[in-house]
């Protein structure tokens, strides 16, 4: 009898840390991220002869694609842009955030969007990860409104 036991216990245990291990990766990966404002809120008066505009994003923004159609039509309207373009491939929406508070010298960085690019306008690109992972409406929601935040914080205005 005790043989038996003893052989449900070693089957028994490892099924039940791979279970827990399972929730704890599940749960980190799906967590919300808190919004902890600035300190200090930059105060932009946007020049009317030159737009600063700022782009973040999934793979829609890593290629340049976008940052190049909206240089072409701002130019056509007149108005002179200078953009900062920050993809990063694969990226959900908490990913896109983090990588606001990212060292500038790491890959994918947009940090020089609150530090030091004076952005008048940021348009932000995403969803489309957040959808094929399956993470739910809830955390997409959460996050793009944590980017939406920290934008105005910083006197930027984001579309």
């Amino acid at each position: 009898m005790k043989k038996k036991k003893f052989i449900f216990l070693i089957i028994l245990a490892p099924i039940f840390l791979v279970g827990i291990a399972t929730y704890q990766y599940i749960k980190n990966d799906t967590s919300f991220d808190e919004f902890n404002p600035p300190e200090i809120n930059k105060s932009l008066s946007p020049s009317r002869d030159k737009i600063r505009l700022g782009i973040i994003g999934d793979s829609w923004v890593a290629d340049n694609n976008l940052k190049n159609a909206i240089k072409v039509n701002l130019i056509e309207s007149g108005v002179t842009p200078q953009i900062s373009n920050y993809g990063h491939p694969g990226a959900k929406s908490r990913q896109i955030l983090r990588n606001l508070f990212l060292s500038e010298n790491k890959k994918y960085s947009s940090k020089s969007i609150l530090t030091g690019n004076n952005i008048d306008y940021l348009v932000i690109v995403a969803g489309v990860n957040d959808t094929a992972g399956h993470i739910g409406k809830e955390f997409y929601a959460h996050h793009i409104s944590l980017l939406i935040k920290y934008s105005l914080a910083n006197g930027i205005k984001p579309l």
